[in-house]
């Protein structure tokens, strides 16, 4: 199937973890003005501060799958899970030595 390839598989899994984070960090983010609303009825919201936060955000999303797969010891594996039916970033690929090394 579609699942099965692997920069499907990439791409899905990077969009898929980007949205859940940034939906997290936006419900963060309306609450916190929600409460400075709230304690400070007349203070006025920067748009451009609250963008900002938003767009940096966006970009450290981005750029933190583009360094793992630049830096070789952060690279992991994207596979596909018949049992789960989804796409997964196996990480602990890379670190079979590091676990050695605690575990002396």
């Amino acid at each position: 199937g579609m699942f099965n390839s692997y920069l499907v598989c990439v791409v899905w899994e990077i969009l898929y973890t980007i949205l859940q984070k940034m939906s997290i960090f936006l419900v963060l983010l309306l609450s916190t003005s929600r409460t400075v609303a709230i304690v400070k009825p007349f203070y006025k919201m920067r748009i451009r501060t609250v963008m900002g936060c938003v767009v940096g955000y966006l970009i450290i999303l981005l750029l933190i799958p583009f360094l793992q797969f630049l830096i070789p010891p952060l690279r992991g594996e994207y596979k596909y899970s018949w049992d789960g039916a989804y796409c997964y970033y196996n990480f602990e690929m890379k670190f079979e030595h590091a676990v050695n090394l605690v575990m002396v």
